[in-house]
């Protein structure tokens, strides 16, 4: 009796080439991310006055409303 399998084992070029992908795409995907934020902090995004609105119980009481 012979087993299946659906792939070949990777052997440890693979190995080693599945890690350096995987660590060169959170380093990528993390400096999208970091950039985006710089960005955003740069032009005010962030600032209390443009997330003021979200403090009145009214604004929070439609959003759920738009939700359900």
């Amino acid at each position: 009796m012979s087993t299946s399998v659906l792939y070949d084992v990777p052997g440890p070029k693979a190995i080693l080439r599945n890690r350096v992908l995987a660590v060169v795409t959170v380093v990528v995907v993390g400096g999208v991310l970091a950039f985006f934020l710089y960005r955003f902090y740069l032009s005010g995004q962030f600032s209390a006055t443009k997330w003021g609105i979200f403090t009145y119980a009214t604004i929070w009481e439609q959003i759920f409303a738009s939700l359900g």
